[in-house]
């Protein structure tokens, strides 16, 4: 076990070691880089201001500080922990230089996140090389915009479509500084929480770290919870909020949280990150249907690009019903001017009271899963600025997918977390922009995912089930319109221009056959 004084050039069993570079950790004061093979990585930095300071918050029990000793070095640097002073560095040597040397060592902390501020009291020069934390540990604050080698990042919303949610949550689809523009989070004291399996070793969390965040979120992997915090006095966008590096190769189940004590503040991702070579899919969700000898696979490709509503000419025709919350009293009072595909008309660009809330929606004729609404808000005067996007079966009790609050006027796009059908959908007005009483809603659209498809597997092997498996979400209670060969490789053709395969239709009429 290392001891204080002595050279440390790497981490021992237990720890892991951060740069002085490391983009979490931040600096005051005047402070310069020396540059020495002998460092760790190269560098180190150092200042000989009084009242410098060196500042980051890390997860963890327990920290080293790793710096150089010569004489006439600071003794009296102090180490702050989470308000209080845990002791003074003495980088002051009699025997000559001594770089990497363990300048700092402190364990037994309470598990958790705890802010460190390193200050020098005195113009004595001061050298600061790197930090050791636990080895499961991490530093809290780093922003990241891209992923390093190794690690593969993933939208919330838009590509880890079989992410579970539970209680209200919210999809900003217009998050220009995150990750895939969305950012998706609870209603203010809903503590809500989410859940999802993935395949691999590692995983980082991303968030718009800001006050309204918790420092006690819950990140619950495999049923062990460890805490971690996405507070930051400043909002900072795509900062990773959480890392955990040494699980196992398998299958994981991860739960994120927050508890009810977290009154006034907000659970928030943006992006989750996992290994490069990983998968987020569930094990026990995975299957192909056989059909005597042959295999089949049920494949999703996404949203649809068209809306699921048909251009209306009423409020009844040709299909459906459209629902406002006012007595449609002239031109642009009825809402199916909001569903006829056009942009020169729509509901609330004329007279309507002027009591809120308001609102606009469509009841289908069966039940749909809506996972993505577009509207349009062009004129730059009259829009919404405060709204909900609700579900219901019955036209009463409505479930909120979705809120906007301080919204916009543009075309907007919104992608929601919604895997519940509902037949009644609507648009639910409670604020709009300032000064005005007319919503100026041009279009509203609705989308679903697009139908699943057959595909004949090749073969059935381990590889054909993890690649092309059937997972949770897939709708089988839908009719199936296509059903497609899978061929593995190219084959020649030979010289003739004839391309022979057997189509078996003894079980379904086929109405086209598209070669590509």
């Amino acid at each position: 076990m290392a001891t204080l004084g002595e050279r440390l050039p790497q981490p021992e069993d237990g720890w892991r070691r951060y740069d002085n570079l490391y983009s979490a950790i931040t600096y005051t004061g005047t402070w310069q880089t020396e540059t020495l093979a002998s460092n760790y990585n190269g560098s180190a930095t150092f200042t000989q201001t009084n009242g410098a300071t060196v500042n980051f918050s890390f997860q963890g029990t327990k920290i080293r500080i790793i710096g150089a000793r010569l004489a006439g070095r600071t003794t009296t640097t102090q180490v702050i922990i989470d308000g209080t002073l845990r002791g003074t560095i003495n980088e002051t040597s009699t025997s000559g230089g001594l770089t990497q040397a363990l300048v700092f060592d402190i364990s037994g902390l309470t598990e958790g996140v705890h802010t460190v501020q390193i200050k020098t009291v005195d113009t004595a020069l001061f050298i600061f090389d790197a930090i050791d934390i636990d080895a499961d540990g991490y530093l809290l604050g780093r922003v990241s915009t891209t992923p390093e080698s190794g690690w593969s990042r993933y939208d919330i919303t838009t590509e880890l479509l079989n992410v579970m949610f539970e209680g209200t949550w919210n999809a900003n689809n217009a998050y220009t500084n995150g990750w895939g523009r969305t950012l998706v989070s609870t209603a203010t004291n809903t503590f809500g929480k989410m859940g999802f399996w993935f395949y691999g070793t590692k995983l980082r969390i991303y968030d718009n770290a800001s006050a309204n965040r918790s420092t006690k979120n819950s990140v619950t992997i495999d049923g062990v919870s460890k805490i971690y915090s996405a507070y930051r006095a400043s909002a900072l966008d795509q900062v990773m909020v959480f890392e955990i590096t040494d699980l196992a190769l398998e299958y994981h189940y991860v739960e994120i949280s927050i508890p009810s004590s977290e009154t006034g503040k907000v659970l928030a991702i943006d992006s989750i990150e996992i290994d490069s070579t990983g998968e987020f899919r569930n094990p026990h969700s995975k299957f192909l249907l056989s059909s005597g000898d042959k295999y089949y696979s049920l494949i999703n490709d996404g949203i649809q690009e068209t809306t699921s509503i048909p251009k209306m000419t009423s409020n009844t025709t040709p299909e459906g019903e459209v629902l406002v919350s006012n007595t449609p009293n002239g031109t642009q009072t009825f809402g199916w001017e909001s569903f006829d595909g056009g942009l020169s008309t729509g509901w609330g660009n004329n007279t309507l009271p002027t009591t809120m809330p308001k609102w606009i929606g469509y009841k289908f004729i069966k039940p749909k899963v809506i996972v993505k609404y577009r509207l349009y808000v062009t004129n730059t005067t009259y829009y919404p600025r405060n709204y909900e996007f609700q579900g219901s079966n019955d036209g009463v009790n409505y479930d909120t997918l979705h809120s906007i609050v301080g919204g916009a006027s543009g075309v907007l796009d919104y992608v929601i977390p919604n895997r519940k059908s509902y037949i009644y959908y609507r648009l639910y007005i409670t604020v709009l922009s300032s000064g005005v009483t007319l919503p100026a809603i041009y279009e509203l659209q609705m989308f679903e995912m697009k139908p699943s498809y057959l595909v004949q597997m090749e073969s059935a092997t381990e590889t054909d089930f993890l690649n092309r498996g059937v997972g949770d979400l897939n709708d089988f209670n839908q009719i199936l319109k296509t059903k497609k060969n899978l061929k593995k490789g190219n084959t020649a053709l030979g010289s003739g221009k004839t391309f022979e395969h057997t189509v078996d239709m003894s079980k379904r009429r086929v109405d086209k056959i598209t070669l590509s």
